[in-house]
């Protein structure tokens, strides 16, 4: 395993990997992010089983199963300003190994792995037809506005083409069906939130 480098922030949502990079510019497979009609969500359509990258570090504030968005990650920032979420992720095995709700998590940790959960009352059910990660990034200045109509989601298109290009190169973890990053790097804001 490399040695930490310290940086102030790596941002990414996707991962990369010799292995995936492979798969991802074959005439199968491209990464397309797609902006949702009336909705500031962006999807992006890459094979089952990618692994999810934190865009930014903060804590895991929603990990679970929702009805509409399957397996789901809710990430907050460590200023308690922005919320990132992940939805309808991975059958079975949504998430990267023990990651629970409360857990700092590092910008370019693998947290989980692309599915098509959702959409059902039941539990772990692959109710979408289109493997997909759903993101958003919502903007919160008053927890009063969190989870009510007067919730602030923004338009990450261009966030997410900024991010394209700022990866966290990961590997896969023999005999697993888990994914790590390559370079572990000390970030400030998790050092002193531990």
């Amino acid at each position: 395993m490399p040695s930490a480098i310290t940086c102030r922030r790596i941002i990414c949502i996707i991962s990369s990997s010799e292995g995936m990079r492979r798969g991802l510019r074959s005439k199968r497979y491209s990464v397309v992010a797609l902006p949702v009609t009336g909705c500031s969500s962006i999807l992006f359509f890459i094979p089952i089983g990618t692994p999810i990258i934190a865009t930014e570090s903060g804590y895991v504030e929603a990990l679970g199963w929702n009805q509409y968005g399957g397996w789901r990650i809710g990430i907050r920032s460590f200023d308690k300003k922005r919320y990132y979420y992940y939805a309808h992720l991975r059958q079975n095995y949504p998430y990267a190994e023990n990651l629970k709700e409360g857990d700092i998590v590092s910008a370019g940790d693998v947290i989980g792995y692309m599915g098509h959960t959702g959409y059902s009352a039941k539990e772990n059910v692959n109710n979408i037809e289109t493997v997909h990660l759903h993101f958003g990034l919502e903007l919160v200045f008053d927890e009063s506005q969190k989870e009510s109509n007067n919730e602030i989601w923004i338009n990450c298109y261009e966030l997410t083409r900024f991010l394209s290009k700022n990866r966290s190169e990961v590997y896969k973890v023999e005999g697993t069906k888990e994914w790590k990053r390559v370079t572990e790097i000390k970030l400030p804001e998790v050092e002193n939130a531990n």
